[in-house]
């Protein structure tokens, strides 16, 4: 299989929570895993499908404040065992990968 994206992805395996708004406006609020990730885009696994245009990720953290990132949804698949996988894209570069990727690996 031929590789066609620009930015490596980094295998990680970290439990996150996300948000975003449903097609009525309410704010949906629930966890999933993050499976990859790079300075454009992510991997989430979660256990319902996303219908939404954009989210917002939040890694949780050990310290005080937690990250979060906000990114373009571009598909929400099922899979086996009623998981789901949906393919996030971020609007810019993640300028601190190294920090990100430190964090969502403390968090496994």
């Amino acid at each position: 299989m031929i590789e066609r994206r620009k930015y490596p992805r980094l295998k990680v395996h970290c439990r996150v929570f996300f948000q975003y708004s449903d097609a009525h406006g309410q704010v949906v609020q629930d966890m999933g895993m993050v499976l990859d990730i790079s300075e454009k885009g992510m991997l989430l696994e979660t256990s319902v499908p996303i219908h939404a245009s954009t989210i917002k990720v939040m890694v949780p953290a050990k310290e005080k404040d937690a990250l979060e990132l906000m990114g373009n949804i571009i598909y929400s698949i099922p899979m086996p065992e009623s998981h789901y996988r949906t393919g996030i894209v971020f609007p810019e570069p993640v300028r601190d990968m190294a920090r990100l990727v430190k964090r969502l690996r403390l968090e496994q």
